[in-house]
C-alpha cells in the first residue's frame, strides 16, 4: 500500500464533490424526513437499486446509496462516490477500529490506485462522511429555525429533523457521533465544530425560550443531545410511537426545564 503521506493528487478535486454531495444531501433530507416513517421504509426498500459491496454484509445506508448514486448519474465521480459508499458500508458493518483499507477497497469496489487519489487513510474517509454529516445537519436545523411558529415549536421541529436525519442514515451516524465523543477519534477535533455550530443555531432560539441564559448550558445540551442520539438509535424501521417517544425524549433534554415540563403536559393532553 502506498504511504499515508504520500499527498493524494486529486484531493482539491474530493473536497469540491464533497461540498457539492453536502447540498444535495441537505435537499435531500430536507425533502424526506418530513415525509415520516413511511419515506424511510422506502428508502430501505431502494436499496435493491444499488449493487451490494463484495467483501462487507450489509449496505450503505440507503439514503446515502441514493444520493451517490444521484451524483454518479448527473457525472460526479464514480470512484470518490465509491469510495465513501464502501466507506459507510464498512464502518457500519465493522466499526471504525476494525475497519482496514481492504475493507474500504472491496466493499466500494475500487483500487487502491483510485482510493489514495482522494485519500491518505481510512481516518480521511471517516473524516469525509462526517464533514457531510455536518453540511447536512447544519442545514436542517438552520431550514428548521427559518419556519414560522414559536419558539417552542422551532426546537421540536429541529428535534424532530434530528431524529428522522439519524434514523434515515442509521448506523453510519451512531459509528460517527460514538467517534466523535471518544477522546483520540480521528475526528475528535469535528467535536467542537458540532457543538459550536449547534449552539450558535440554537442560542437565537433560546434567548426567546429563556432570556439570560448560560451560553455554557446550551453547548452542554448540545452534547447531551448527541450522546441521547446515540443512546436511543433511532433508526429507519423504527415504528412511529417509537420515533415520536424518541422526539419527547430529546426535546425534553434540550429545552429548558420548566418549558420542558409544559410541553410534556401539553403532549400528554394531545394524546389524551
Amino acid at each position: 500500500m502506498r504511504s499515508e503521506r504520500t499527498a493524494p493528487t486529486r484531493a482539491a478535486e474530493g473536497a469540491r464533490y464533497l461540498a457539492e454531495l453536502g447540498s444535495q444531501g441537505a435537499l435531500l433530507f430536507r425533502t424526506v424526513v418530513p415525509l415520516g416513517p413511511d419515506a424511510l421504509s422506502r428508502l430501505l426498500a431502494a436499496r435493491a437499486l444499488v449493487p451490494s459491496g463484495r467483501g462487507v454484509e450489509g449496505r450503505a445506508p440507503a439514503v446515502l446509496d441514493l444520493l451517490l448514486r444521484l451524483s454518479e448519474v448527473v457525472g460526479a465521480d464514480s470512484g470518490y462516490a465509491k469510495i465513501l459508499r464502501g466507506g459507510a458500508a464498512a464502518f457500519t458493518r465493522l466499526g471504525y477500529d476494525a475497519t482496514r483499507i481492504e475493507d474500504l477497497l472491496e466493499a466500494g469496489g475500487v483500487s487502491p490506485r483510485t482510493f489514495y487519489q482522494f485519500f491518505r487513510n481510512k481516518a480521511e474517509v471517516l473524516g469525509a462522511l462526517m464533514e457531510l454529516f455536518l453540511a447536512v445537519l447544519f442545514d436542517i436545523t438552520r431550514h428548521g429555525l427559518e419556519q414560522q411558529g414559536a419558539p417552542l415549536e422551532r426546537l421540536r421541529r429541529i428535534v424532530r429533523q434530528l431524529v428522522g436525519g439519524v434514523a434515515i442514515i442509521e448506523g453510519l451516524a451512531h459509528v460517527m457521533i460514538a467517534e466523535a465523543l471518544r477522546p483520540g477519534s480521528p475526528v475528535e477535533a469535528m467535536v467542537e465544530q458540532l457543538r459550536g455550530g449547534l449552539a450558535a443555531q440554537l442560542e437565537p432560539v433560546y434567548r426567546e425560550l429563556a432570556p439570560g441564559l448560560d451560553q455554557r448550558w446550551v453547548r452542554v445540551r448540545v452534547m447531551a443531545l448527541m450522546g441521547a442520539l446515540l443512546e436511543l438509535r433511532p433508526t429507519a424501521d423504527a415504528s412511529v410511537e417509537e420515533l415520536l417517544r424518541a422526539e419527547e425524549l430529546l426535546l425534553e433534554l434540550v429545552a429548558p426545564p420548566a418549558l420542558a415540563s409544559g410541553a410534556r403536559h401539553t403532549q400528554s393532553r394531545a394524546r389524551g
